[in-house]
């Protein structure tokens, strides 16, 4: 796997996706008509950033509250665990003993993926609300927009190449274990590139997936995943920011891959939901 280096990444010129929540709320007069602003945005523009929204989460069970309420009028909202209601998930650093370990559950880097890829149908829309940053200025956002590579892979015959073989190719995408259903699913098949979604990736996922099975042409995978591989953690496109404390990011998980730098703050909190 090509090296995580920050050195890829371009500083995102974010200042305008950034938006003061109080402002939008006087704009549009209700949470609802600014939820469903929010829908609008990220639909045309891949992501949007929240300010301003200490007031609203001053404390934990406050920010899980107004998180869940905001994105109820974006969209519907989707459970982390088929059937039961933990539509709000805490990303910090916890001692783990699941063999197939998710980003959450880590303070290491998580390269760019999108969320929910050994899903059937992965959510539309993806939020994340940083409740307490990382001290140590580590744990920065990073962003890719993959209608961008997509577009630019086309010009050139490797790029048509891997396009092809992503857009074919039924990869095993293994179900980390914390979210594995009773009936002990390991992975699904699913494609890297469709039309819903346009993209759906995650390579240690992948990786872990082409261990599970016996294949004749695992090699063949392994190799034409490592291009893929590079071609997106090498992207021109690739953007980093850092989110402050009562800031929200919402995004449009069909389209954008999205990762994080590691820290060591164990005390650092974002908060997760999902929506379709």
């Amino acid at each position: 796997m090509t090296k995580f280096n920050l050195e890829f990444c371009n500083m995102l010129s974010a200042e305008k996706h950034k938006f003061e929540y109080k402002y939008l709320l006087k704009r549009f007069g209700s949470i609802g008509t600014v939820g469903r602003w929010i829908r609008k945005y990220v639909d045309r523009h891949g992501f949007i950033i929240l300010q301003g929204l200490e007031s609203e989460s001053y404390d934990l069970s406050s920010a899980k509250l107004f998180l869940t309420k905001l994105s109820s009028h974006i969209g519907t909202l989707v459970p982390h665990n088929l059937g039961q209601s933990d539509f709000v998930w805490e990303i910090k650093p916890k001692s783990s003993i699941s063999q197939i370990v998710t980003f959450s559950e880590h303070n290491k880097a998580a390269p760019l993926h999108t969320d929910s890829q050994y899903r059937k149908l992965p959510e539309k829309y993806m939020a994340l609300l940083v409740f307490r940053q990382a001290e140590c200025a580590g744990g920065e956002t990073l962003l890719l927009d993959f209608n961008l590579v997509f577009n630019e892979l086309k010009k050139s015959y490797l790029g048509r190449q891997t396009i092809e073989f992503a857009c074919k190719t039924k990869f095993p995408i293994a179900v980390p274990t914390i979210f594995q259903t009773q009936n002990k699913t390991a992975y699904i098949y699913s494609s890297l590139i469709s039309d819903i979604p346009m993209i759906r990736y995650r390579y240690d996922t992948l990786k872990t997936g082409l261990e599970l099975i016996k294949h004749s042409h695992v090699k063949d995978f392994e190799e034409k995943l490592q291009v893929f591989n590079d071609l997106i953690h090498t992207s021109r496109y690739c953007s980093s920011l850092l989110l402050n404390n009562g800031e929200a990011i919402f995004v449009d998980n069909h389209r954008m891959l999205h990762g994080r730098s590691p820290f060591l703050d164990s005390n650092r909190l974002l908060l997760r939901i999902r929506m379709n």
